[in-house]
């Protein structure tokens, strides 16, 4: 979806290890990871419903 490589990732984590303390990176990556599901899943919903008014409007 964002199209990011290992670097990318790399950066945001060395990034965010300055700004987080190590007691609260599984804390933070908790949240991160619910906050990607739910955008993820948004994300799927909205194409879907795309999809289906494409499908129905070619008929």
């Amino acid at each position: 979806m964002f199209n990011l490589g290992l670097g990318e990732i790399v950066v945001i984590a060395a990034v965010a290890l300055v700004f987080v303390r190590p007691e609260e990176i599984p804390a933070v990556a908790r949240k991160l990871g619910m906050i990607w599901a739910t955008a993820r899943m948004n994300w799927d919903g909205m194409m879907r419903g795309f999809n289906e008014n494409r499908k129905r409007d070619d008929e």
